[in-house]
């Protein structure tokens, strides 16, 4: 009875992370559904997702934590007594596991990845919720930082419907989501305070800021714009901001408006928030219905 309550959190945890893998194949399988895939197509892709995942999961904390595995395939192999599992290794075995699927099956990779970061984002925010829900049962200090990250993974998983209101470029959720989790992982890098290292470097902080550069790399990629073309773009950018900052010195003209912009700037900052809270009333209540829809609960319309 003892050891049964001693380790009902843990069996709460592995509650909880079912259910979030259950609710993000649901969501996963809707949208796909709704984009006229087939459903078998999408229940493999499911299977070969969490096979991958768990693999690379496994894999991926093997690596990063040789302190509690000290490189021992035993200890690598039996979950039981060493359990641990890291999310980047889990995106990364995923992302390997249904690339190779979808190209045996010559089906474009972004197609099903951009459908399944929105059911992925959701699905996180199930779990960091459920794990500060659960804190509550451990005698150690409540677990805050998993409700900042249950926030921030909903707050991203609300945006991503948001902009699925638009047809966008393949690629484009996926960047966007990757952009998003690696703005939130640095931030909570500082409140958090994971002690994790690789050799001399902070692990969370070295994955935060690795994941921004590569999604940002692939955003560009997957928008098909030229990069020697944007750095024209911003060279001039930079010489017209200069020039304009020139002629505001020398003419009356330009810093009299310099003047009085800077005089009516506190009622433009007024006109702006103004506009910027009734945009985000509006969003919110939109991105209500957009829940609810992606839930079953009500139809599209």
């Amino acid at each position: 009875m003892l050891a049964t309550l001693a380790n009902f959190p843990g069996l709460l945890n592995l509650a909880v992370i079912l259910l979030s893998v259950f609710v993000a194949v649901f969501l996963f399988w809707r949208a796909g559904r709704h984009e006229l895939i087939d459903s078998e197509l999408l229940l493999d892709t499911v299977i070969v997702a969490f096979i991958g995942g768990l693999a690379g999961g496994r894999l991926w904390d093997f690596i990063v934590r040789p302190d509690m595995y000290h490189f021992s395939l035993t200890r690598l192999i039996f979950f039981n007594a060493y359990p641990g599992i890291d999310f980047a290794g889990v995106l990364l075995g995923f992302c390997l596991a249904v690339f190779v699927f979808l190209r045996g099956r010559k089906v474009k990779f972004f197609e099903i990845f951009d459908l399944a970061v929105t059911a992925i984002a959701f699905g996180q925010s199930i779990t960091f919720l459920g794990r500060f829900a659960i804190s509550f049962l451990s005698p150690k200090k409540i677990d805050f930082p998993s409700f900042y990250f249950a926030l921030g993974y909903f707050i991203i998983f609300w945006i991503l419907k948001r902009f699925g209101k638009r047809k966008r470029h393949p690629g484009f959720f996926a960047c966007f989501y990757l952009f998003a989790a690696s703005l939130l992982e640095i931030a909570m890098f500082f409140v958090n305070n994971d002690k994790t290292t690789l050799g001399s470097v902070p692990y969370k902080l070295t994955l935060g800021i690795g994941l921004l550069v590569f999604s940002l790399v692939l955003w560009h990629t997957c928008s098909g714009r030229s990069l020697k073309a944007d750095i024209k773009w911003v060279t001039a950018a930079v010489l017209l901001s200069v020039f304009k900052f020139k002629r505001t010195l020398v003419s009356v003209e330009e810093s009299g408006n310099l003047a009085r912009f800077v005089i009516l700037s506190p009622y433009y900052l007024a006109k702006k928030i103004l506009k910027i809270i009734k945009f985000i009333g509006s969003e919110i209540i939109s991105g209500l219905h957009d829940f609810l829809v992606v839930l079953g609960v009500k139809k599209f319309r």
